[in-house]
């Protein structure tokens, strides 16, 4: 098992992006140094900008949605 590089979640296929996490497993190291994970069973993509379902449609930046318009 290995690291997922960085450059792997910056693909411009949102779509393709999200089926290709499908099965990957995620862990994460607790505070009390514990680990934790899983596999991913499920994704949901949203398109941005031109979707309707995305709280980013119409480019509407906010607080809240700020980082839905950041790299990666």
């Amino acid at each position: 098992m290995s690291k997922i590089p960085l450059n792997y979640y910056r693909n411009t296929d949102t779509l393709e992006l999200a089926k290709d996490l499908l099965g990957k497993l995620i862990f994460t190291q607790t505070e009390k140094n514990n680990i934790c994970g899983g596999i991913i069973t499920e994704t949901e993509a949203y398109l941005g900008a031109t979707d309707k379902a995305s709280h980013a449609w119409g480019n509407r930046k906010t607080p809240r949605t700020q980082t839905m318009f950041m790299p990666g």
